[in-house]
């Protein structure tokens, strides 16, 4: 069973790591500008752009969550991976 674990962990910290790497390179392709100059245009890009950093926020709580898990699993297969 603890190698279970250690395996587990393991992809859950490679999961991790191509989120966070997606998400670097990603990140310029969620901003958005404003198509006009009128309100209603800066108006949308700014909410877009809002939603956009709320993603990205949501995103890295999600990648600290399985590092934790992972974190987690690693020490219960008897591996300590801390840094």
């Amino acid at each position: 069973m603890t190698a279970d674990f250690a395996v587990a962990a393991g992809q859950l910290d490679a999961m991790a790591d191509r989120i966070a790497c997606l998400m670097q390179r990603e990140c310029a392709n969620l901003s958005v500008s404003a198509a006009g100059k009128d309100e209603v245009s800066r108006r949308v890009a700014g909410a877009l752009n809002r939603m956009a950093e709320e993603f990205d926020r949501s995103v890295a709580r999600g990648v600290d969550e399985a590092r934790l898990l992972a974190a987690t699993l690693h020490s219960s297969s008897g591996e300590d991976r801390r840094s």
